[in-house]
């Protein structure tokens, strides 16, 4: 998998027994990148699926506080810290490996969550929130606030 262009910050992939693997990239620019071979859209009150080719896409841009607040909750929790492999509570047989790459203050580190079968341990839970949280703000930005 060639990496998108830009300085990470930081990178999720999730690898599933049997499917195409999926990853959300945030640069320190603010750009980020999906790894998919899926898309998705809402027509006509259903959701509808289909295929692309395997590769990553632009997804959304982050205003600079998103960033900071980004590798402000990596710093805070001590990704770089942690173990490289972790095998949560609740693991189970088919889960999903998840990846977590981050680079902060010079520090590129790795995490992989073995067997996650739904929502991931901390901290990671809340990097996954807030990683989640900043993407649908750029993404779809309320109309009720001011531009």
């Amino acid at each position: 998998m060639t990496e998108p262009p830009g300085e990470l910050l930081l990178e999720q992939r999730v690898e599933r027994p049997q499917e195409d693997p999926y990853a959300k990239r945030v640069n320190r620019d603010g750009s980020v990148y999906e790894y998919t071979s899926v898309t998705a859209a809402y027509e006509d009150g259903q959701w509808r699926f289909g295929t692309q080719p395997l590769e990553w896409r632009p997804l959304a841009q982050l205003p600079a506080d998103a960033v900071a607040e980004l590798e402000d909750a990596i710093r805070r929790e001590g990704v770089v810290d942690l173990p490289a492999e972790h095998v949560p509570e609740g693991t189970r047989l088919g889960g999903s490996n998840v990846i977590w790459t981050v680079e902060v203050d010079g520090r590129r580190h790795a995490v992989t969550l073995i067997g996650v079968g739904g929502e991931q341990p901390a901290p990671f839970r809340e990097l996954d929130r807030l990683l989640r949280l900043e993407v649908a703000r750029a993404v779809a930005p309320d109309d009720d606030e001011p531009a």
